[in-house]
């Protein structure tokens, strides 16, 4: 491979020779160092390979032999860059093309975000650009760790953030904070009520006067942690009472009933297979739309619309600030179906799934699901019940009658 790539980049020919001693040229060559190479016989005499630094001392064997030798074609690097360079717009173009591409490569082209939960994209690339980072910025105008500390005084609840430049991209990954809610902070005394029927399962009190314990009953609106303080004194003798903005963590674990139903027969899309294509191109927020115009005369009244994004990109690293959509109509009629036992089945854990999601969204914890799916002719209906556990989060205000105390006038009493 070494030896093919330095006879292309010297430059070699193809050579037929002519004459009464084809043999005794080839041995003078062999006798000389000159290197020749696929050495074939041919109806005129014999072609061979030769480097195009060694063609001219041929002069001297094709006399002595009295042969002719005569190029019949020219390989290698010299020839290749005589071609480019009587092409010169060619080259100029060539040329051109990689210093545009070197400058655009000094460019953040994409921004990308990963592993944010709370916050979408389009929050998150807004408070980028009030920070002066946008699509389109030079690379040397770009500092990440300033991108991570703007990004995590902004949003307290994001603990971990990485900004990492690679080719045309910034890469920003997050990752977020799951800390437990924490009961706003009161200022006027009030007490912690169950907001349900239900069992204490723990009680954590950190300010105010517990008055269950892990494993009693309570019903809604029952006082958990009350906000009356009793101050005692000297052989326990009840002296003063204070009231205070009653704080703790109480969990109660209760039943939340669940009930669904739907019909089997419902509405249901049917395409015609008739379809129309778009392409829209972005550049920042220039748009460019293509579309078939017979599609103004062709209108359809009813149909689905099937996206695709793609970023343009010359590899992997350098990506270009335009992006291209294909938006893809399809027309569709509304026709009667019926859901199979099994799809109905399938839809109705679907939707318990989705209660189920909001509930812990919450905080509120599923310990036991005892719902049951039943699909007859006409329906399908969930009924049942989730065994949860769940935050006391009712708060009552307290009463001032609940904590005035008299004290005992020393003046009062009977005289003796």
């Amino acid at each position: 491979m070494l030896d093919y790539f330095i006879k292309w980049y010297y430059g070699y020919l193809f050579v037929r020779i002519r004459g009464n001693s084809p043999e005794r040229f080839i041995n003078l060559c062999r006798s000389r160092d000159i290197l020749i190479w696929n050495i074939k016989k041919c109806e005129e005499g014999y072609e061979f390979l030769i480097r195009v630094d060694h063609f001219k001392e041929l002069r001297y064997i094709a006399k002595k032999t009295k042969t002719r030798p005569y190029i019949r074609r020219r390989k290698g690097f010299p020839f290749y860059v005589k071609k480019l360079w009587e092409r010169k717009g060619l080259c100029v173009g060539v040329t051109a093309f990689f210093f545009l591409l070197y400058f655009l490569s000094t460019f953040i082209w994409d921004i990308q975000f990963s592993g944010q939960y709370t916050y979408t994209s389009e929050t998150l690339m807004k408070f980028l650009q009030e920070i002066d980072v946008y699509a389109g910025m030079q690379k040397k105008n770009l500092d990440c760790p300033a991108i991570e500390t703007a990004i995590r005084e902004k949003y307290t609840d994001i603990g971990w953030v990485s900004a990492e430049r690679k080719g045309t991209k910034l890469l920003i990954r997050i990752k977020e904070t799951k800390m437990p809610t924490l009961y706003e902070e009161r200022k006027t005394p009030v007490h912690i009520k169950a907001p349900c029927d239900g069992v204490i399962t723990s009680i954590v009190t950190r300010k105010g006067t517990p008055k269950v314990k892990k494993g009693d009953k309570v019903k809604k609106g029952d006082i958990l942690i009350s906000g009356v303080v009793e101050i005692m004194g000297d052989n326990q003798l009840l002296v003063n009472k204070e009231a205070v903005p009653a704080d703790g963590d109480v969990m109660i674990e209760t039943t939340i009933p669940y009930a669904n139903q739907f019909p089997r027969k419902h509405l249901k899309k049917l395409y015609t297979g008739k379809e129309q294509i778009e392409y829209r191109f972005t550049f920042h927020k220039n748009q460019i739309t293509l579309m078939n115009p017979i599609n103004f005369l062709n209108k359809i009244q009813k149909y689905d619309i099937l996206a695709e994004k793609k970023q343009i990109h010359l590899n992997h690293s350098l990506v270009f600030p335009i992006e291209m959509e294909r938006i893809a109509k399809r027309e569709y009629k509304n026709g009667i179906a019926i859901y199979t036992d099994k799809g109905a089945k399938k839809l109705a854990k679907k939707q318990l799934s989705y209660f189920v999601e909001k509930l812990m969204e919450k905080g509120v914890l599923i310990k036991e699901n005892n719902v049951k799916i039943i699909v007859d002719k006409t329906n399908c209906i969930s009924e049942g019940n989730l065994k949860v556990e769940k935050r006391a989060d009712l708060f009552c205000t307290v009463k001032e009658d609940e904590w005035r105390f008299a004290l005992p006038d020393e003046h009062s009493g009977d005289n003796n």
